[in-house]
């Protein structure tokens, strides 16, 4: 199917008219819908008002649809028994096809008269080869000129007479190659000095050749639609054939569908944009004149390119040119449109926000918005409180700047009113606010929304800047206290995917070691918490949390009592040996074990917490051998010197070593405790 479209328009549909008991079509390469083929039928049979030569004449129009476009070249048939007969051979030619070619000579040279075999003029004709336009000869730079006044300075129908048949062709291809696709597509043009019909319409430009045309006198004045700067290069580009000025009028028609009144514009605009220095007052007028002759959605390319050369001194879009270009926003390409924005930014961050009163001024200022980095647009937020609905509309992210969160306390309550009115703008809202280090604000945050956003804001630090092996500062400490003051959603938090220890340790010592209580076979929530955290403890979080779980495990019997008391022991037999700088956690080691015996006070601590864990492995609250693989030899030869002197001590060794599994424990600590024995 893709294929046969594109024959279909690369091949030529030719036609034949002429005399057989009527004008008619005589031959034809494919059949025509009714209304192409009767406006071909009339326009084949045009007769003149004067006898013509035998050149004939040629004419170029538009088929209905204006999809295909017909070149046409007619004969006198005086050998027809009917006076006024006529031959007419025409070329019927896809419009994107015509358009892609320089020369209408190319064309031109396919038309022939008939020579008694009609056979050929049923089949297509195959695209023709491409050919250069040639520069016009100077003998023709007079008519040239005049037909471009005339042509393009008024849309009425241009009549203009030549001397010559072969100079008409020249100057109606001159003029046809210059015109970009969509005007050539539209051009209705003839070199015979036809009758008005109202079957036919009006021509664009009649060019009849003339025995009796008088010659111009040297010297003259011309007159002044003749000395147009406009007209002045579109000559030139019809004498060079070819260059500049065709090839931009291509480029900024592309989006022009008003015909021959455009081309003066067009020119206008490329000789504008091509000055050194661009005075605003001329480009103001060229698109005033635009806006009077054009429809609003064209020329939008044009009035782009020339307001892009305002743009060359950013300095000049001020006042009213700054004013006049965004007036122009809504009718530009997005590209001229974001070059206006983008510079409106810079000069003039007030009247950048009237863009949003247009669907193209929306679309390029939410262009503008994604380009500039937050803090840049939270500064612009504080000189313009009214805009920042805008900002967070289109850039939510600004939620998570913490200098918009630092700024005025009208920005703030605008932020906060932001917030309630969209709730989803909580999380990033309380970034923002935790990233500004603002406890204040964020208590306020918190009353209004709850603490589980602030337990979201904090976890999204942790994830992107915690450092697991390192103390909370003292913002951090207060910004987690204060989200704690919901106990449900700190247990939500310790349920949680990721956590630091650091974190965890500070809720620890701000609960204490008896919150969160596991109920009967119920897993230890701040056990299965510290399991799957992130990092290290430091030093000091070290005895705290031993401190913590040894509690734990000496007041519940949750699942996984026996490794949490291993955890304790192993943690702060260590700290101990150091020296215990924590007096909150050696008061709740000692706690811990008063129940199960006397302390004296010359005893040194780590001895008080050999003897301590020595007597609940003798009362079987927890079996040595959890202690077997954890923490430094000494230590467990410490403990095993204190269980050896704790009633029930030896029956806990003895039940080891028949329980254990000696792989675990090892051979060197199993031979200790069979020597503790003898």
């Amino acid at each position: 199917m893709v294929a046969r479209v594109i024959a279909a328009r690369t091949e030529i549909i030719q036609t034949l008219h002429g005399y057989s008991e009527g004008h008619s079509l005589i031959a034809g390469s494919a059949e025509l819908d009714h209304e192409s083929a009767s406006l071909m039928l009339i326009m084949s049979d045009l007769a003149p008002k004067e006898s013509s030569s035998l050149d004939g004449w040629l004419t170029g129009y538009p088929l209905p649809g204006r999809r295909r476009y017909v070149i046409s070249r007619t004969w006198p048939a005086p050998e027809m028994p009917r006076p006024g007969c006529v031959w007419t051979h025409s070329l019927i030619v896809d419009v994107q096809l015509l358009g892609s070619y320089e020369s209408l000579a190319t064309f031109l040279d396919m038309l022939r008269r008939p020579e008694g075999d009609f056979a050929s003029y049923r089949r297509p004709l195959s695209a023709p080869p491409r050919a250069r336009s040639a520069p016009l000869p100077s003998s023709l730079f007079s008519a040239a000129r005049a037909s471009l006044a005339d042509l393009y300075g008024t849309t009425r129908q241009i009549e203009r007479e030549i001397d010559t048949f072969e100079n008409a062709q020249l100057l109606i291809s001159a003029l046809w190659e210059q015109q970009w696709p969509d005007l050539r597509a539209r051009f209705r043009w003839t070199t015979l000095d036809a009758r008005p019909s109202e079957d036919v319409g009006k021509f664009d430009f009649i060019l009849r050749p003339s025995k009796n045309l008088a010659v111009p006198r040297r010297g003259k004045e011309l007159p002044p639609e003749q000395r147009q700067a406009w007209v002045v290069a579109a000559l030139a580009d019809l004498r060079a054939g070819g260059g500049g000025v065709r090839s931009e009028l291509k480029r900024l028609a592309a989006d022009v569908r008003s015909g021959r009144r455009a081309f003066s514009l067009l020119v206008s605009t490329i000789l504008l944009v091509g000055k050194t220095v661009l005075r605003s007052r001329d480009a103001h007028s060229l698109i005033n004149m635009m806006a009077r002759r054009l429809r609003t959605d064209e020329a939008r390319l044009a009035k782009g390119t020339i307001l892009a050369a305002l743009l060359r001194d950013p300095d000049g879009l001020t006042g009213r040119n700054l004013e006049f270009a965004l007036s122009l926003v809504p009718d530009l390409d997005e590209p001229e449109a974001l070059a206006i924005a983008r510079a409106c930014w810079s000069v003039a961050q007030t009247d950048f926000w009237e863009l949003a009163t247009s669907s193209m001024g929306r679309v390029v200022l939410h262009r503008v918005l994604d380009e500039l980095p937050a803090h840049e647009l939270a500064k612009a937020a504080e000189h313009n409180a009214s805009a920042l609905h805008i900002m967070i509309e289109h850039r939510p992210d600004l939620m998570c700047e913490p200098s918009l969160w630092n700024s005025t306390e009208t920005l703030r309550e605008a932020l906060m009113a932001l917030v309630q009115q969209n709730p989803k703008l909580q999380t990033d809202a309380l970034k923002g606010v935790f990233a500004a280090k603002n406890v204040q604000l964020a208590k306020k945050l918190a009353e209004r929304y709850g603490t589980g956003p602030m337990f979201g804001a904090y976890i999204a630090w942790e994830r992107g800047h915690g450092r697991p092996d390192a103390l909370l500062s003292g913002f951090e400490r207060e910004w987690l206290v204060a989200a704690a003051a919901d106990a449900e959603a700190t247990r939500a938090y310790l349920k949680g995917e990721f956590r630091l220890r650091p974190s965890v340790v500070a809720l620890a010592r701000l609960f204490g070691p008896s919150s969160f209580a596991p109920g009967p076979g119920e897993n230890d929530i701040w056990a299965e918490s510290w399991e799957h955290c992130a990092g290290r403890p430091v030093a000091q979080d070290r005895e705290y949390i031993g401190a913590f779980f040894l509690y734990r495990a000496c007041h519940y019997s949750a699942p996984g009592r026996a490794e949490r008391f291993a955890l304790a022991f192993g943690v702060l037999l260590d700290a101990f040996e150091d020296g215990l700088r924590d007096p909150g956690a050696r008061g709740l080691v000692f706690e811990n074990f008063t129940q199960y015996g006397v302390f004296t006070i010359f005893e040194r601590d780590i001895t008080k917490l050999y003897r301590g864990v020595a007597r609940l492995v003798a009362l079987n609250r927890v079996p040595i051998s959890v202690f077997a693989s954890t923490g430094r030899m000494r230590h467990f030869e410490g403990l095993v010197e204190q269980l050896q002197w704790q009633p029930g001590g030896g029956q806990a060794i003895r039940n080891c070593l028949q329980d254990a599994d000696r792989r675990f424990i090892g051979e060197k600590r199993i031979k200790l405790l069979e020597q503790a024995l003898r």
